[in-house]
């Protein structure tokens, strides 16, 4: 009877025990259930979606920026786990519905990944081990396994998720530089080209005013040449002489044509001083007159202009060295009152005709000489007003006054006044 108490006793608590047991179990499995599994599935499809949607967005904007003529390295950090690699391309979930590609995405994606992240790291239990007796996994702890296994695929995308989405704000502020960079070059460019326009604009202006300036100073300078107007004393650079004259030693005026006054500041004007009207500052001339009074052209007067015509008045008696070398004579009329004629005093025109007054007693080496390359010896016709002149009778430059050999046949008439007449090969008088 006691034995039979004591079996039903031992039946009982055992009985009681599987109970509590197949009671707990049965209650650690019902949070590791199907539910949480498709919870957490959708996660990770949601996470696999927007990071697949960020990668096309990025595309998209690399191939702008390269359109742009901007290049962005990829730096996106891949992973690949279980055969699937992060951003690759994944059907839409049927619960998303389909938008376009963006940056958010990849927030999108984060989030999904963490809350499978959170899903799974709430679920698990803490301290299980397995049956170390048995050898053998009870099926809660081969579900935890299972659900670390989750947890750990579901860290690695989101860190890789996390670490793509810094990659891409450095791209990003790659692209941003780059494109300030350009921007700001263009609006340099554009304000340098801005600036060029404007230059050449105002260089156009100012020399349409300058062009107009000079016609102006041209029309001036013509009629006041046509009507006989004197320059103003102003426009000339003097000194007092011994003889109590005027020297005029410079040129500051911007006719061309030059009418010298015949008294500045009152006092008249006497002589025509060393180089006074050599070729300066961009003002060649080309017509001058010398007023009566003026008795010493000095040396290099006149010196490199574009003198075309000159009036020497009868009170000039010397005519200095090079005094009208170099320019467009192309005739000329030495006064009476003339003695001396300085060497190369009229060198280097294309000369036709010459008169030399009666006065004349000596002409100087190349007075009326012409070695120039560009202007032919065009000299054919030489007017003595008096006789026995001395001049150079060589045939160079160096020791003749004329060219064409004129020295020896001028000899040979005896130094007689006439006028001596080349014809192209040989020179006759009458």
């Amino acid at each position: 009877m006691k034995k039979a108490i004591l079996w039903i006793l031992i039946t009982t608590i055992i009985t009681a025990f599987s109970f509590i047991s197949c009671g707990t179990v049965g209650s650690g499995s019902s949070s590791l259930n199907q539910g949480s599994q498709d919870d957490f599935s959708r996660k990770m499809a949601e996470g696999h979606w927007y990071a697949y949607q960020f990668e096309l967005y990025k595309d998209q904007v690399r191939r702008q920026a390269a359109q742009a003529g901007i290049q962005v390295s990829r730096q996106s950090r891949q992973a690949t786990v279980d055969g699937n690699e992060f951003g690759a391309e994944v059907n839409r979930p049927a619960w998303i519905s389909g938008e376009t590609p963006s940056e958010l995405d990849i927030d999108r994606s984060i989030a999904a990944y963490l809350g499978a992240i959170n899903l799974r790291g709430g679920e698990l239990y803490s301290g299980l081990q397995p049956n170390i007796l048995s050898g053998s996994l009870s099926p809660r702890e081969r579900r935890e396994r299972e659900y670390r296994r989750e947890l750990n695929t579901a860290q690695i995308y989101y860190s890789t998720a996390t670490s793509a989405k810094q990659d891409w704000e450095r791209d990003v502020y790659t692209i941003a530089r780059q494109q300030s960079q350009r921007q700001q070059a263009a609006q340099q460019q554009q304000a340098r080209q801005q600036q060029a326009a404007q230059q050449a604009a105002q260089q156009a202006a100012q020399q349409q005013a300058q062009q107009q300036a000079q016609q102006l100073a041209e029309q001036q300078d013509i009629a006041a040449w046509q009507a006989g107007t004197p320059n103003s004393g102003n426009d000339f650079s003097i000194r007092q002489n011994a003889q109590g004259g005027i020297t005029i030693t410079g040129y500051r005026g911007t006719r061309r044509r030059v009418i010298i006054p015949a008294t500045i500041e009152g006092i008249r004007v006497t002589e025509i001083g060393e180089g006074a009207f050599q070729h300066r500052n961009a003002i060649y001339l080309t017509n001058v007159t010398i007023p009566n009074g003026v008795t010493i052209i000095g040396e290099r007067a006149f010196f490199g202009n574009h003198l075309t015509s000159v009036t020497i008045p009868n009170s000039v008696t010397s005519i200095g060295n090079n005094a009208f070398y170099g320019n467009r004579l192309t005739n000329v009329t030495i006064p009476n009152s003339v003695t001396t004629i300085g060497l190369g005093a009229f060198y280097s025109n294309p000369l036709t005709s010459i008169i030399i007054g009666s006065g004349v007693r000596s002409i100087g080496n190349a007075a009326f000489h012409n070695a120039n390359s560009a202007l032919p010896n065009t000299l054919t016709s030489i007017t003595f007003l008096g006789a026995n002149v001395s001049i150079q009778t060589g045939n160079t430059i160096f020791d003749a006054s004329f060219f064409n050999n004129f020295g020896p046949f001028y000899i040979s008439q005896n130094r007689r006044a006439g006028t001596y007449t080349w014809n192209g090969r040989i020179w006759s008088v009458r």
